[in-house]
């Protein structure tokens, strides 16, 4: 979409088009080939009503953002079939300065965007950011839409929960691949593929690479009424960086539903400073850093049990690696 006013960089449009044709086969392969994501893109830069000021609190104010929805539609409708689609993405050109960030579009029943007798309820509105990262916050975004939060504090510890191992986190992070949890509520990982512990005694468990499809994923040990620990078994996969910023091994995570995107607990709009986070990587070396790593995921990106006998204990359960077997590891858990 342009704006009155400002005229798009000369070739943006063939250039956003073919940036963000790269989300769908992220999506094939996270999902192991079980989503499908199709992108029809406009074939022009269509006309908004309003100057970009107008609709400069999109980011902020959901009224906002949903009238810059219904415009972005209403301009466009009479060259697209909207009753065709599930989704609505909404693209600014790179030099409309009111429009900085990407958020996602939820909207309730009855508050989205109409048009050809639907209700646009989901999708995203792109801004300048987009040129920073690339197709991936096209992922980023549609993963709100499905329901999982940001893994990054709204607080100053932006990234020291969870670091560059989730795309819901850093999205330019070595490790943008999904947690397994992640997957597994998006119904990607089947229930069969996740043994879970609940209460005292010990588990074994042998997971094959998150990123290849088949086996077993994930070891999940309940903690509380909703809180768990997840152990899973990151190896380098299509979606990942090869590189000295990405330590291939076991991964523990903690899991609570006690807070929101960000660290926001219920009722609020303020993370807590150290408090909960929807996940927390458990460090195996804690203030301990790869030199050469961007710094926001630095910390972490050792943070994976790498050698046989090595261990971690988050949150009273212990876990150990016991066996490698080519890409498999072999795990133990622990409940005093």
């Amino acid at each position: 979409m342009r704006f009155p006013g400002v005229t798009p960089p000369a070739g943006e449009l063939a250039q956003r088009t073919s940036l963000l044709s790269g989300a769908p086969a992220w999506f094939s392969q996270s999902s192991y080939g079980g989503m499908t994501l199709q992108l029809t893109f406009d074939t022009v830069w269509r006309q908004l009503p309003n100057s970009q000021t107008a609709y400069s609190d999109y980011n902020v104010d959901f009224n906002a953002q949903r009238a810059y929805v219904q415009d972005a539609v209403n301009v466009a409708n009479a060259a697209i079939d909207f009753s065709q689609y599930d989704l609505v993405y909404v693209v600014a050109p790179s030099n409309a300065s009111s429009i900085p960030n990407s958020p996602s579009f939820i909207a309730n029943v009855g508050w989205g965007a109409w048009a050809d007798g639907v209700e646009l309820r989901h999708g995203a509105t792109f801004g300048q950011d987009l040129s920073h990262w690339g197709y991936k916050v096209l992922n980023h975004e549609t993963g709100h839409v499905f329901g999982l939060p940001d893994l990054y504090s709204y607080a100053a510890d932006q990234h020291q929960a969870a670091g560059g191992w989730d795309l819901m986190g850093l999205i330019s992070g070595p490790a943008p691949d999904l947690l397994a949890w992640h997957k597994w509520k998006l119904g990607w990982l089947a229930d069969n593929q996740i043994v879970c512990q609940a209460g005292s005694g010990s588990t074994t468990a042998t997971l094959t690479p998150l990123g290849a499809s088949g086996g077993t994923k994930a070891l999940v040990v309940r903690t509380g009424e909703r809180d768990a620990v997840v152990v899973e078994n990151r190896q380098v996969s299509q979606l990942d960086v090869s590189s000295s910023c990405f330590q291939p091994g076991v991964l523990v995570y903690q899991v609570t539903t006690k807070v929101g995107g960000g660290g926001i607990p219920p009722g609020s709009n303020t993370p807590v400073p150290g408090g909960p986070r929807p996940i927390r990587v458990a460090d195996r070396l804690p203030n301990s850093t790869i030199a050469g790593c961007d710094a926001r995921a630095a910390e972490l990106a050792n943070a994976t049990l790498t050698a046989v006998n090595h261990a971690v204990t988050v949150a009273g359960v212990t876990v150990r690696v016991t066996e490698h077997s080519g890409s498999n590891r072999s795990v133990q858990v622990t409940v005093p």
